[in-house]
């Protein structure tokens, strides 16, 4: 399964991330799913014009 909440690239400098509450929810109820039915998850970000994955298991300590 894959799927791609923000849907966009974005090659130019942020100072904090590109995300709305809707996305939000929608990234935690995903977390929330892996973790209840136990399989790993691929994490696409980008850094300097790269792009970088990850696969695994995903925790979140506040829950």
């Amino acid at each position: 399964m894959e799927t791609m909440l923000i849907g966009k690239k974005y090659y130019e400098r942020v100072t904090q991330p590109i995300i709305t509450t809707e996305s939000w929810e929608q990234y935690l109820k995903l977390i929330y799913d892996s973790i209840d039915n136990d399989y790993s998850l691929r994490f696409t970000t980008y850094s300097g014009g790269y792009e970088h994955h990850v696969s695994g298991k995903c925790y979140l300590m506040s829950r």
